[in-house]
């Protein structure tokens, strides 16, 4: 009996073994995976994401590759750094917070290079519908390809205000109108099953080097508004790549993002164009934020990163010694200490002997009867009933104090004064 249960122990416990490795494992091919970040994030491994550009700028000598996670108030620029925002919408650009966008100016004026690539989307219609965060995205996807179906994204800040008053939150601002953009969209061909055939888009003054052609899965293009802008490449004679400098730094723009998608580079890769978008920098960073992945430390995140590991561990090892001292001496006592203690400890008392206590050490006996006759003369004598015994009580204390003190009974006088109250009138 006691060898079938011992049996039957180990196989609960191995079964909750294999269960808690297959939430382990299932979690860990999730995250692998890389399929609960959004589009266009370098935490995907799936064709939707861009790890593999990621990763292969990660293998060259020489560059400095990281994703940032933080708020945009801690983004620093330079010279030598390139900032990728890969997968964004236009109207996350055409309303952008005032702080993002200085940041994003501070960023480009310090000798940055800034590249922004937009969601592909077959027309204005399917695009439009991300600016209402109740409509469904348009069942129609810009491109045959299965990474380009509408993502709805929230909005980094709302400025709606239900009051009469004036908001105090500042205006978003448009970064394509600041930036003298504007964005239009030329609909790309659907067939008969609803899907939206890619074209190619073709270099117009792109440097040497750079690819003839590019498949374009969007039917977006940018209004030029600042002949400052230089078209790169250009779809049905539309600029979809442009680039423009800022004081020290330069700007890319691109209405597509398919061209550095993990599954363009498994089936159209275009190695000279990821480079030129580079430009040359040495530090290359992946914005994140501004698809929603945000790092926001906790506690424990905050003592990771000033590695305070040492510290709670020395905490947890100094409460466990203060609770082992106040259960059990570090030196046992010897074992006819036991019974000596034990005749030194006090039984602990009710409140009326603390009153009695109290009496012995404040009142004479012989006096206590006569305290107790004056306290409740003042307190009760107004009393009608107490009135009309007090006479007779009095005349009792009076024979009591006549008395010589060895001479007094104090009980037998307490137990006559308590018949008379007693009693009835």
């Amino acid at each position: 009996m006691l060898k079938s249960r011992h049996i039957l122990t180990a196989l609960l416990a191995l079964c909750l073994a294999g269960f808690a490795f297959g939430i382990v494992r299932l979690f860990q091919m999730r995250f692998d995976a890389g399929d609960i970040y959004p589009p266009y994030s370098s935490l995907r491994t799936d064709p939707l994401g861009v790890k593999a550009y990621y990763e292969s700028l990660q293998n060259l000598p020489g560059l400095s590759v990281s994703r940032f996670f933080q708020s945009n108030s801690k983004l620093e620029g330079g010279p030598r750094r390139v900032l990728f925002v890969l997968g964004t919408t236009r109207e996350d650009l055409e309303s952008m917070p005032p702080d993002d966008f200085q940041t994003l100016q501070s960023f480009v004026f310090s000798g940055g290079r800034l590249v922004v690539s937009l969601l592909p989307f077959a027309d204005r219609e399917q695009d439009d519908s991300l600016l209402f965060t109740n409509a469904a995205p348009r069942p129609r996807p810009a491109t045959n390809a299965p990474h380009s179906s509408a993502v709805r994204r929230p909005r980094s800040r709302d400025n709606t205000n239900t009051n009469s008053e004036p908001s105090l939150i500042p205006e978003d601002v448009s970064f394509l109108a600041k930036t003298g953009l504007g964005v239009k969209y030329d609909d790309l061909a659907i067939d008969e099953h609803g899907l939206s055939h890619s074209e190619w888009a073709a270099p117009v003054h792109a440097p040497p080097g750079l690819p003839t052609r590019i498949s374009w899965h969007s039917g977006a293009y940018f209004d030029i508004l600042d002949t400052n802008w230089q078209t790169l490449y250009q779809r049905r004679r539309h600029p979809v790549i442009v680039e423009r400098s800022f004081g020290a730094g330069s700007l890319v723009l691109s209405t597509d993002s398919y061209f550095v998608s993990n599954e363009s580079l498994r089936r159209e890769r275009h190695a000279e164009l990821l480079a030129w978008l580079a430009g040359g920098r040495s530090e290359i960073i992946f914005d994140e934020t501004h698809l929603g992945v945000e790092e926001r430390p906790g506690v424990a995140g905050l003592m990771r990163q000033y590695h305070l590991q040492g510290v709670l561990l020395a905490l947890a090892l100094i409460a466990a010694l203060f609770l082992w001292k106040n259960s059990v001496p570090l030196v046992p006592p010897p074992p006819g200490d036991a019974d000596e203690g034990r005749g030194a400890l006090v039984e602990g008392k009710q409140a009326s002997a603390g009153f009695a206590s109290l009496l012995r050490r404040g009142i004479a006996p012989g006096d206590l009867l006569f305290t107790c006759f004056a306290e409740w003369k003042s307190a009760c004598a107004r009393q009608p009933r107490a009135a009309a015994r007090l006479p007779a009580i009095e005349a009792i204390i009076e024979e009591e104090k006549a008395l010589p003190p060895g001479a007094r009974r104090p009980v037998e006088t307490w137990q006559a004064i308590r018949r008379i109250l007693t009693q009835r009138l």
